[in-house]
């Protein structure tokens, strides 16, 4: 039998009331999870059930073998709903103080984690600049900001935006996979494939149901990305065809 408290989440998610059918997931301690879908997918809802907040959907979620709202430690999780999180009318320091403090870290912690990772992302020049003066693409930046400051063991990131910038989505996935090295628990919903070539879990979802789950292992057993996409492609058009039917 599994020992839940060795691992972060312990999910399972029903999409119908037969017990068989749905997610049974166990995340392990430094594992980066993607949520892959299509708009209106399920994406969000899935990632609110995991944050504690949506019970509208059958299942379970455990952390630490506990639930949610059983568990007294402030610095667990870090939910962040969209990149529209953030206050435009406010500088960059001033979000991330305001947000940081929101999270129970105290203002000299927030000043000293600022101080820290501002030149790995490049604040020094702007720190001081309102929201609304910068790209739009900023925001995503500001996400890996507020990680790195809360520093929590799970984090929730339901929705983010790049607004086209593609260097700005390379690196937001490359920072990741260095927190998730850092021993993070991560768990990130996005639409594009190109997103999962280093996730250690993928579930794919389609009219609000899993209809791939997968892991480090079995993306390993395939020798090309391409052949990956192409599959869960295959797993949308076939789960399109099956609502058709019925």
């Amino acid at each position: 039998m599994t020992n839940l408290l060795k691992y972060p989440i312990s999910l399972k998610y029903l999409y119908s009331k037969d017990e068989n059918k749905g997610v049974n997931l166990v995340l392990s301690k430094g594992s980066l999870t993607v949520i892959l879908g299509s708009e209106n997918s399920g994406k969000k809802i899935l990632c609110k059930k995991i944050a504690g907040i949506d019970s509208t959907i059958p299942g379970e979620v455990l952390y630490f073998g506990k639930n949610i709202h059983e568990i007294k430690n402030q610095n667990l999780l870090l939910y962040i709903p969209s990149s529209n999180l953030f206050f435009e009318n406010r500088t960059i320091i001033e979000n991330l103080v305001i947000l940081g403090e929101f999270s129970n870290i105290p203002l000299k912690i927030i000043e000293r984690r600022i101080k820290k990772i501002s030149p790995s992302y490049g604040l020094e020049n702007i720190k001081n600049l309102k929201l609304l003066k910068l790209p739009k693409s900023i925001k995503s930046i500001l996400i890996l900001c507020l990680i790195e400051i809360v520093l929590p063991e799970i984090v929730i990131i339901s929705a983010q935006d790049f607004y086209g910038d593609q260097l700005k989505e390379e690196f937001f996935f490359k920072r990741l996979i260095y927190l998730k090295n850092l021993g993070l628990t991560i768990i990130i919903a996005t639409q594009r494939f190109s997103n999962i070539d280093n996730s250690d879990n993928i579930i794919l979802l389609s009219e609000s149901k899993p209809i791939f789950i997968g892991n480090h292992t079995n993306i390993a057993k395939i020798n090309n990305p391409k052949d990956i996409e192409l599959m869960l492609l295959k797993k949308i058009e076939e789960s399109y065809e099956r609502i058709k039917i019925n």
